[in-house]
């Protein structure tokens, strides 16, 4: 058995600001391979930002329209928020200021607190009922590529897809487009849904 040294422990190795407190480590960078694997999934001329979740790829590639990858990402950002944590925060959106507690809220809830989270619970609800509504394996193709972001080989290339494939990929748009219905988003709705997932993230 190794036995500790006496005396004070050992600074943390590290550069050190002008406080003595150990600086944070500068964001690492992607590395050149990765920059080129993303560009090679959302093509030459588009965003390789959009090629960090799968909703992005296809977007980048036309196979889903603006909308539909909004509504995507509201149903991601609805089963975060309500089956992920069970608390709200200041920061999130359409939050009542005058209800808004701490950011690390802890419950019971407040009036205004609960109000809104139930309100997100009977989205993410509504938009389930609607989802299945359409069949399982819509609901499916969803959860698997809007929430758990699991990218597929057919997602950004250029051979022509397998009966399989083309049929993930119908029931992926199906589902997309029944959501952008059950939000009611349109093209209008853009500014909003990114000020609100900002706010949450």
């Amino acid at each position: 058995m190794r036995r500790r040294r006496p005396g004070r422990p050992r600074k943390q190795a590290g550069r050190r600001t002008a406080s003595g407190a150990v600086a944070r480590q500068d964001r690492v960078k992607p590395t050149f391979e990765l920059l080129r694997h993303r560009q090679a999934l959302v093509g030459p001329q588009a965003d390789p930002c959009l090629a960090e979740n799968p909703l992005g790829v296809l977007l980048a590639h036309g196979l889903i329209s603006a909308e539909e990858q909004m509504a995507g990402q509201r149903f991601a950002w609805l089963y975060r928020l309500t089956v992920g944590r069970q608390t709200v925060r200041s920061s999130d959106p359409l939050m009542p200021r005058e209800e808004a507690g701490p950011a690390a809220a802890t419950p019971p809830l407040g009036p205004g607190q609960a109000a809104w989270l139930a309100a997100r619970q009977a989205d993410l609800a509504r938009a389930r009922q609607d989802l299945l509504a359409r069949g399982p394996r819509v609901y499916e193709m969803v959860q698997r590529y809007a929430i758990a972001q699991q990218h597929a080989d057919w997602m950004g290339c250029r051979r022509p897809l397998t009966k399989r494939e083309a049929e993930a990929l119908s029931q992926v748009q199906e589902g997309l487009t029944c959501l952008a219905h059950s939000f009611g988003l349109t093209a209008g709705s853009r500014g909003q849904i990114e000020r609100e997932h900002c706010a949450e993230g």
